[in-house]
């Protein structure tokens, strides 16, 4: 009984009270105000009832406020709130300079709210409402790595504008730019520089077409459908394409390939560097370089030496320029085709005799013949104005359209350098001929010479046979001979003009 009034004034002398409350201190200081217990020092702390998980769940009707620390299972400081919850947030250890403000909204482990939530997989949602909208998931983070980002067209504003390096997604376009804007070029990824389901990536692009598309540096895509890949490329024709660098699309559905081109023809392409197309040259075609396309259907293709542009000249025109020649070859080992060579006006038929077989001596006679039997004439194309000179294939090919190995052409066309070929069979037949009857004529001229030497000699005989007559005329003793004489010279005369 003495121990226990003893340890009773020990107690006294530490514990204040008051009509406040009640202090326990090192100090004797009153307690505060606004606390039924204040409990100071400077070197010690205050520790509460130790209990184990099953001890706490076995106080009989806990009062809401009792605080307990639990020294198994998840150890830790307990208050109870209509049930008992830890005191510690959980949270691990983290440092906030801040406070985290949710307002209504919460981080949670489910998507049923605004907010964000993580299930038990690690996907990550963020939901949220626009306009006091019906809340939805606007990102979704998958486990997988998959992200998604959904809005709707034409609901909320860019999130950014101005210049800067930047990834942004609009939903409200249903657009996409990545990349980043010089201070100049700032207003190119603002509101109505941005089209419709449009595509920029790179520096200073823009896409403000419909459905338009900018990949690159300085490309511009204003066209709808338009898409520009490279360096300072302007689209402005609908559902064009540029490829390359400093080129120019006007025309619809036209095509850039390369450098330096202006294509204005609608459905028109170029292939090459500085390259054009006239706004009339619809459906043309320009490739290689220093080539220009103004009439509708135009094809021109140019080699790299050009010293000035060339151009077309009439609708539905083909022209190209080759300063190093043309091989075009018809077999697979190069043994048949034409040739154009560099510098020439004329076409070269491949004619190498290694590149030859079977070869057969032509009949130039024969050949001549059958020549004498075709029509030759004039003629135009049925619905063509323009008149030509020459033969029919079918007849062409019934004359020398076989020979002993098989079938050379056919009966619809003339392949020319088969006409080329029988002209020269007949040329050679032809000076054969000429030939011959030079020879003939020869000697013809021979035979003629001798002729007319006799017949000069026959007349100087003539002549004096004359004078002899003449004389015996005058002598009546040799009259009967004259007459006899003429008779003598009459004959031989007369053989002489049979000679």
């Amino acid at each position: 009984m003495k121990r226990i009034m003893l340890l009773s004034l020990i107690v006294l002398a530490y514990f204040q009270s008051s009509a406040q409350g009640i202090a326990i201190t090192t100090d004797n200081t009153d307690p505060h105000t606004s606390a039924m217990l204040d409990v100071k020092s400077d070197n010690k702390g205050f520790l509460p009832p130790r209990l184990t998980e099953a001890q706490k769940k076995a106080i009989s009707s806990p009062a809401n406020g009792l605080i307990i620390f639990q020294t198994d299972g998840q150890k830790g400081l307990y208050i109870f709130e209509d049930s008992w919850k830890p005191l510690s947030d959980q949270m691990g250890k983290h440092l906030a300079t801040e406070n985290l403000r949710l307002g209504g909204y919460r981080l949670s482990n489910n998507d049923t709210t605004v907010g964000i939530s993580i299930d038990e997989n690690g996907a990550v949602r963020i939901k949220s409402k626009f306009q006091n909208a019906v809340p939805v998931n606007r990102f979704h983070f998958d486990p997988s790595g998959a992200i998604s980002s959904n809005g709707k067209p034409g609901e909320g504003s860019i999130p950014v504008s101005g210049a800067g390096a930047r990834f942004m997604w609009y939903p409200g376009k249903a657009s996409l730019r990545a990349g980043s804007l010089d201070e100049d070029k700032g207003h190119l990824w603002n509101e109505d520089s941005i089209g419709l389901h449009s595509f920029a990536f790179g520096q200073n692009n823009a896409a403000a077409g419909l459905n338009s598309f900018a990949l690159g540096s300085l490309n511009s895509s204003a066209g709808a459908g338009s898409a520009s890949i490279g360096t300072s490329n302007q689209m402005y024709g609908q559902g064009s394409i540029s490829v390359g660098r400093v080129n120019t699309v006007y025309g619809n559905q036209a095509i850039a390939l390369g450098r330096l081109m202006t294509i204005n023809g609608t459905y028109s392409i170029g292939i090459g560097s500085n390259l054009s197309t006239g706004p009339n040259a619809l459906y043309s075609l320009v490739m290689g370089m220093d080539m220009k396309a103004d009439h509708r259907g135009s094809v021109l293709i140019g080699d790299a030496s050009a010293i000035s542009t060339i151009s077309s000249s009439a609708d539905n025109q083909f022209t190209t320029r080759f300063s190093g020649g043309y091989r075009l070859y018809s077999a697979g080992n190069l043994s048949a085709g034409v040739i154009l060579a560099p510098n020439s006006n004329s076409w070269s038929i491949v004619s190498d005799s290694t590149k030859k077989e079977r070869f057969i001596p032509a009949r130039g006679e024969e050949m001549l013949g059958r020549l004498r039997s075709m029509k030759m004439g004039s003629w135009n194309y049925k619905g063509i104005h323009q008149r030509h000179y020459g033969p029919m294939a079918q007849e062409f090919f019934a004359a020398y359209g076989q020979d002993q190995y098989g079938i050379i052409g056919n009966d619809t066309t003339i392949n020319q350098a088969d006409l080329e070929g029988v002209m020269m069979i007949l040329i050679h037949a032809l000076e054969e001929r000429t030939n011959q009857q030079n020879q003939e004529i020869s000697k013809l001229k021979q035979t003629n010479i001798l002729l007319q030497e006799r017949l000069s000699a026959a007349e100087e005989q003539t002549k004096k046979i004359d004078l002899l007559i003449a004389l015996l005329k005058n002598n009546n003793a040799t009259k009967t001979l004259v007459a006899q004489l003429e008779t003598i010279v009459t004959s031989r005369e007369t053989s002489c003009c049979a000679k």
